[in-house]
């Protein structure tokens, strides 16, 4: 049963918390805002990624759904091998000449506009390499060893980076419109899953009989030769660091190194209980934010099985990693609290292995309020809107917060749409309840609880920034029915469990 009367008595005590920082609701947690965004390679490759025939219309239309959710920054690919398709090597001059002619940028540039004119940021992540950009001793192309992944050349990537940089400073002419210039793009991305063999290889080689992790030190490689090639151009652009993939294999030359596994090679370090003792004479590893990728199995308060796997609640195995790298001097001090997590998802119906509609709003939300806890400021959601079900719903994912409709423009939102748009958790922990949310617009927010008869009352009457989180503590029994209203925009309810 809901005990209105302590509710009330504890929103007020909430409040006089809440008015301690102006325009933000915050309690005992730290106070940083949450960014949103997207991922969605099919919305891409249907509106010409790959290089096929634009389709702005339907390009704009996914994108302006997906703003109207709440999506701040939207995250997509350049393929170097596809921009760069000439058969051979360019110079060092042209490499970092962005009008070489072995470029093609024209897909990207359509892009680039079609985000920004939806009032998102872009992030690019750049990866995949040209066969002239890869390592001596390929392999033969296989499921193992994929195209652009063996042994990249990390002065040729710098280059690549460089010329990247500067067609989107935002002072670079528009070829296809003459007088006006490419719009900037301030966030770039150096490779993607570099703990997993299907971005980079090989993840291992052998020394004297034994399995020696290889792609750490080749990722190192990469990163700050990316890192010095945009900076070269934009100094005040923000580079981050490849995301890693969630899981690993657990034996030595296995294809795919945990990331817990990964980051400790990659910054030198060993961990005895709780202590992380960073060696001597690492090199440094440049970045100004970084980036984890968490794909669960099972509801966001799961943890992993294997020890140096991290989903979502498992942040502080990386947390602590970095922190001590940045107290030795080998990253960025600056970098620790820059955290992103630029690729998570469940997938739900129509996939019939998939979640539920409603659990798949409610996993959504408390992912949402656990990585904030853990000091993740910007989340961006793998699919805006499902994909096509394709020969095999596996083969597929349904992770969007909207359902497929024949074009963009007809799609369907999921209650997930609403979980993104106002987000609501509140997890009971000895009879108190977390309360957290995000405002979807600044302004007058109120918190209400439904009594045994489904009346609805306010317990909490705050004012909020928009994309702000705010935070508070409220006494309840199990089976409480919550939720945030501000003008006419409700959150889904959050039953107390």
């Amino acid at each position: 049963m809901l005990l209105s009367t302590t509710l009330r008595r504890h929103a007020v005590a909430l409040l006089a918390c809440l008015a301690t920082v102006a325009g933000l609701g915050v309690a005992a947690a730290p106070a940083h805002a949450l960014t949103l965004g997207f991922n969605d390679q099919d919305l891409m490759s249907s509106a010409g990624w790959h290089g096929g025939k634009v389709n702005l219309s339907d390009l704009n239309a996914g994108l302006a759904e997906a703003h109207t959710a709440g999506s701040q920054v939207w995250r997509f690919t350049v393929i170097w091998a596809e921009v760069a398709k000439s058969p051979v090597a360019p110079t060092p001059a042209e490499a970092v000449d962005p009008a070489w002619s072995g470029y093609d940028w024209s897909a990207v540039d359509n892009e680039v506009k079609a985000i920004t004119a939806n009032g998102m940021a872009p992030l690019v992540w750049a990866s995949r390499a040209p066969t002239w950009a890869e390592g001596p001793n390929r392999p033969a192309l296989s499921n193992e060893v994929p195209f652009g992944t063996w042994n990249p050349n990390p002065t040729l990537f710098g280059q690549f980076a460089q010329a990247l940089a500067k067609r989107y400073d935002g002072s670079y002419p528009d070829p296809a419109s003459p007088g006006q210039a490419l719009p900037r793009i301030t966030y770039f991305q150096g490779w993607n899953e570099p703990n997993l063999y299907t971005e980079l290889t090989p993840q291992w080689t052998k020394s004297n009989g034994k399995f020696v992790m290889t792609s750490p030190g080749i990722y190192r490689s990469l990163i700050n030769a990316f890192y010095a090639g945009v900076k070269q151009v934009q100094p005040t652009a923000v580079v981050l660091s490849a995301g890693t993939g969630p899981f690993g294999d657990l034996n030595p030359g296995d294809p795919r190194i945990q990331p817990a596994a990964f980051y400790r090679a990659l910054l030198c370090e060993t961990v005895k209980g709780t202590k992380v003792t960073v060696k001597k004479k690492c090199p440094r590893v440049n970045f100004d934010a970084w980036d984890h990728h968490t794909y669960p199995i099972g509801p966001p308060t799961r943890a992993a099985r294997n020890a140096d796997d991290v989903v979502v609640p498992d942040m502080a195995k990386l947390t602590r990693l970095v922190a001590a790298a940045a107290k030795a001097g080998v990253v960025k001090k600056a970098a620790v609290p820059n955290l992103w997590m630029t690729e998570m998802s469940w997938d739900s119906y129509p996939d019939p292995n998939g979640l539920s509609l409603a659990d798949h709003a409610l996993y959504m939300q408390g992912a949402f309020y656990i990585l904030w806890k853990a000091g993740v400021k910007n989340i961006l959601w793998w699919n805006s809107r499902d994909d096509a079900q394709g020969s095999d719903w596996n083969a597929t994912l349904q992770s969007g917060i909207f359902l497929r409709g024949a074009t963009p423009a007809q799609d369907t939102p999921k209650p997930s749409a609403t979980a993104y748009h106002f987000p609501l958790a509140a997890y009971r922990y000895k009879g108190v309840a977390a309360l957290w949310s995000r405002a979807p617009a600044s302004g007058v927010v109120v918190v209400q609880a439904q009594n045994a008869a489904g009346v609805w009352s306010t317990v909490v009457t705050l004012k909020s920034q928009g994309g702000q989180v705010f935070t508070g503590r409220l006494r309840v029994s199990p089976g409480t029915k919550l939720r945030a209203v501000q003008g006419n925009q409700t959150s889904l309810t959050w039953t107390t469990f």
